[in-house]
């Protein structure tokens, strides 16, 4: 449904590249915690510090980041745009997390043998 919506309001205002990569950077940074949270307290403060270390060390390599070996703009942005590409499609193709008819896409379809 909510798919439907965005698709809708595609229509009416330009969605982005980067838009749509912030969404997704999102929605399975907390998709994941509702799990762990039941789980219990522990799996979910692991999760949340994995977090943490992981967006630090990708900001510190950030045009934002405070050591002098940052990559610049450019660099930054070229390589922001490839690796977001490789990784969702490569989550397309590859992730059982995704919704059933998503990853039915990407499977073979098993031939009756009767």
């Amino acid at each position: 449904i909510v798919a439907l919506g965005v698709a809708g309001l595609s229509l009416l205002i330009d969605i982005t590249f980067l838009q749509l990569v912030v969404y997704h950077f999102i929605l399975w940074t907390l998709y994941p915690l509702r799990s762990r949270l039941t789980q219990g307290p522990v799996q979910a403060l692991n999760y949340i510090g994995v977090t943490i270390i992981c967006f630090a060390f990708f900001l510190l390599l950030s045009p934002l980041g405070l050591f002098a070996y940052s990559l610049n703009n450019s660099m930054f942005y070229q390589q922001f745009y490839l690796w977001s590409y490789i990784h969702i499609s490569a989550s397309f193709a590859l992730s059982g997390a995704n919704p059933s008819w998503v990853v039915n896409l990407f499977r073979p379809v098993r031939q009756s043998t009767t």
